[in-house]
């Protein structure tokens, strides 16, 4: 599926080799259920932009659904010019037409690369389906009559059409229930499962008999969304098995671990108050003013020779954000994880290259939020240190890890215990930060952890200090 400048990388995830793009016709419908995946080979440049894209338009339909605009109309004037921008999907009338099937590649592959993104927690997998069902409801809805009905009948859903006979012999219930009298003049009703319309069913616009529920053909549509939103929430829970399965050295976990965070922290801004003032000779004299979610990092790395990816990933960017340059970073990795340069060079470089912008698409990352920390990949087991320790440490092992920090105060502890049984992560994370600080005072949560750095670090050397992303 995915191509570097040089060469097709191995399709692990998917099974199929890559090839070129072959002249039959491979998206004969502008709609889609994305039930096979990829088997084309595209460069890492165009794996990054496209799901970009992608983001984007799900990140705007995502606004107007914030702010309950989710009707046609308002879809047609908030939606539809994003959508024809970053995916479109090329025309009917020119399905053989080379920059249509090059469209519907774009979306085909765009949409599983954003399963592998949001398919790390179910809190992700839920909202991907969500936008996703929103998206393919709006896109069908724009869909005429003739192409809507074709694309439906190559699904082979578990339906079965209500032939003149039953009708008639049902007309009267389905006239009581009937809100379109059109539906009835039509005669075209198919009966499914009532599992499969429940909310229909709870709204009271169909006929229940036997199980079997009668839907007209103005409601058809609700069949075939509740059906696409089925099968793209079993997907995904296969897409999480696959996703843990992909060895964290490839080059695509950097880029999935930006897309992840896409619209939280995405442009890095160098903090000038800290130029020349961290970096690999002196890292560890600081580490008493890293947040516990970055200092355990930094333990751990020291004691163990080794962080894991997503360790990597967090602890890397947030050094970014004290200063260090791409050498310094090289230099420190290097150093830090005692191995050979050609092991390192294979396994580890071209990582760090990409967190600041000089691999895959250029972008230069900024370090991550708290938000992101907290929402995105939580631990899953003891043995990984990265996420929000607030989050996922159990009571006695965050106590343990305070008291090593310097606090002793009962009553203190309590208090921050107490915030994190309230999910209030920001406030015990910010009242450590003052406790190991003496004389420090916060007016504000701390909602990013080189903002944490920084006014721990300023506190002590007298610096006005803010930190802006």
């Amino acid at each position: 599926m995915f191509r570097s400048k040089r060469r097709a990388t191995e399709r692990k995830n998917w099974g199929v080799a890559p090839s070129s793009m072959p002249a039959e016709i491979i998206y004969p419908s502008r709609m889609s259920f994305y039930n096979t995946p990829p088997n084309l080979g595209i460069s890492l440049e165009a794996f990054e932009e496209w799901a970009i894209d992608r983001l984007r338009v799900l990140t705007k339909l995502q606004q107007l659904q914030l702010s309950g605009k989710t009707g046609l109309k308002d879809l047609d004037s908030g939606l539809k010019p994003t959508l024809e921008k970053y995916l479109p999907l090329g025309s009917s009338r020119n399905v053989s037409d080379e920059v249509t099937q090059k469209q519907r590649q774009k979306d085909h592959y765009s949409h599983f690369i954003l399963r592998l993104v949001y398919c790390r927690t179910p809190e992700l997998r839920k909202e991907f389906v969500e936008r996703e069902k929103l998206l393919f409801r709006y896109r069908l809805s724009l869909e005429e009559g003739g192409e809507r009905d074709s694309f439906v009948n190559s699904l082979d859903f578990e339906w079965e059409k209500v032939d003149v006979d039953e009708f008639e012999d049902l007309r009267p219930y389905l006239e009581t229930v009937s809100r379109d009298k059109a539906d009835i003049a039509s005669r075209d009703y198919v009966k499914v499962d009532w599992q499969k319309v429940a909310d229909l069913v709870d709204s009271r616009r169909v006929f229940l008999r036997a199980g079997k529920v009668y839907v007209p053909a103005s409601l058809q549509q609700n069949l075939v969304v509740n059906e696409f939103e089925s099968r793209l929430a079993v997907a995904m829970e296969t897409a999480a098995m696959l996703l843990s399965r992909l060895d964290e050295s490839t080059r695509l976990m950097p880029i999935l671990d930006h897309l992840a965070q896409f619209g939280v922290t995405e442009t890095f801004q160098k903090n000038e108050a800290l130029d020349g003032k961290i970096g690999p000779s002196n890292i560890d004299s600081v580490v008493k003013h890293m947040p516990l979610c970055m200092s355990q990092l930094h333990t751990t790395l020291r004691q163990k020779n080794h962080l894991k990816h997503d360790g990597r990933f967090q602890y890397g960017l947030f050094i970014k954000g004290l200063g260090f340059s791409v050498d310094e970073a090289l230099q420190f990795w290097r150093e830090a994880f005692k191995v050979t340069d050609d092991k390192f060079n294979k396994e580890y470089q071209y990582n760090i290259l990409h967190n600041y912008g000089l691999k895959g698409s250029g972008k230069n990352y900024a370090p991550k939020d708290c938000k992101s920390i907290i929402a995105n990949n939580p631990p899953a087991n003891s043995e990984l240190v990265h996420g929000c320790p607030y989050r996922s440490l159990r009571p006695e092992e965050l106590v343990g890890r305070l008291k090593n920090m310097g606090i002793e105060d009962r009553m203190e502890l309590n208090k921050i215990t107490d915030q994190v049984k309230n999910t209030n992560y920001h406030g015990a994370c910010t009242r450590v930060l003052e406790l190991t600080h003496p004389g420090l005072k916060v007016e504000e949560v701390v909602q990013h952890p080189n903002d944490y750095f920084l006014k721990g670090y300023g506190w002590q050397n007298g610096l006005e200090v803010a930190y802006t992303k």
